[in-house]
């Protein structure tokens, strides 16, 4: 649900890594385009994370974040077998760049 801030519409969407984001709405001028606008953006997200469009052109979420929505989307199904797959990946992966990963 969007709200206003500072005379400006905002939005909360979760992104392209699975990351929520508060965003601002700069071409929303009533709370029904603030509403357009943030299914748009969610849509939109929702489509690169199911590799349905390409990803973002700021690939600036790492390696780790997209691990993690990946367990959390993914490997839900035991406690010990996320903690094990969790542990194993993270440590090595955590700091590297998603932008290194994709051509350009």
């Amino acid at each position: 649900m969007p709200w206003k801030q500072d005379g400006r519409w905002m939005a909360r969407v979760k992104d392209a890594a699975g990351v929520n984001r508060k965003l601002p709405l700069p071409e929303a001028r009533t709370k029904e385009d603030a509403k357009r606008h943030e299914a748009e953006l969610g849509l939109k997200a929702w489509r690169q994370r199911e590799g349905l469009e390409p990803p973002p052109a700021d690939r600036n979420f790492t390696v780790g974040a997209l691990l993690e929505w990946w367990l959390e989307t993914y490997v839900k199904s035991g406690p010990s077998r996320g903690a094990s797959a969790a542990g194993c990946a993270c440590i090595s992966l955590e700091p590297i760049s998603c932008a290194c990963l994709w051509p350009r």
